[in-house]
């Protein structure tokens, strides 16, 4: 089953958005050039680690410490330019594969 989505705007009530990259993108992502163009950011992978929770990570998580989680970082640039720098932990026994 796919998962949607719920938005609730003011006034106008709570629909189920559709998906569309662009859509699910920008929902999230507010970062746009001076001209206001809607782009999609380029993402470069800079890294891609298994790691053992410290203390902070295993409290934000909700795991033990020394559970095993993955770290990825990625680098997000508009126009060449770069704009975030994304740090990504997730527990490792969400994705077991």
């Amino acid at each position: 089953m796919a998962e949607r989505i719920l938005v609730r705007h003011q006034g106008r009530g709570t629909y189920v958005a559709g998906h569309s990259a662009g859509h699910t993108l920008f929902h999230f992502f507010h970062i746009v050039p001076a001209d206001g163009a809607r782009e999609q950011p380029q993402t470069e992978l800079l890294s891609f680690e298994r790691a053992k929770a410290d203390a902070d990570s295993a409290r934000r998580l909700n795991i033990a410490p020394g559970a095993p989680i993955l770290r990825i970082r990625n680098l997000l640039r508009l126009r060449g330019a770069p704009v975030v720098l994304d740090e990504i932990t997730l527990p490792a026994a969400r994705f077991p594969a």
